[in-house]
């Protein structure tokens, strides 16, 4: 636990008695950051103008523990409707002491789905032998 502690040394007493003493202050600081980890790989691959969802993370500190790790910056991704590109989402979890952990997900918004042909009229068409179709 951070904070500062006091540790004190005796000695044995000595022929007549006397006891020494000495006072150690020991400082326990904590200066590193969390550690975060985004579940799953660190790099996906979405379909355009379908809503994203982000995988979760966790982030584990030295002093706290477990602690939450959000995403914190999506780097331009629109989740509810994305668009072609390569985003690069950043997560983050702060410690008590205030020191911030990072990590990276980049997303490829791709686009693999076919086009929908409709066709219009009859199908099958029928045309007469000699006629023009259209």
């Amino acid at each position: 636990m951070p904070g500062t502690y006091n540790v004190v040394y005796e000695s044995e007493a000595d022929g007549q008695g006397n006891v020494g003493t000495a006072t150690l202050v020991v400082t326990v600081a904590d200066t590193v950051a969390p550690v975060v980890t985004i579940e799953g790989p660190e790099a996906i691959t979405v379909e355009c103008n379908v809503a994203v969802t982000l995988p979760n993370a966790a982030a584990d500190d030295d002093c706290d523990g477990v602690l939450v790790a959000t995403a914190t910056d999506l780097g331009g991704l629109n989740l509810a409707n994305p668009v072609l590109g390569e985003f690069v989402v950043t997560y983050t979890a702060v410690d008590a002491a205030n020191n911030t952990g990072s990590d990276t997900l980049t997303v490829t918004v791709g686009d693999t789905t076919k086009p929908v042909i409709t066709l219009l009229g009859d199908n099958p068409a029928i045309v007469e032998c000699g006629s023009t179709y259209n």
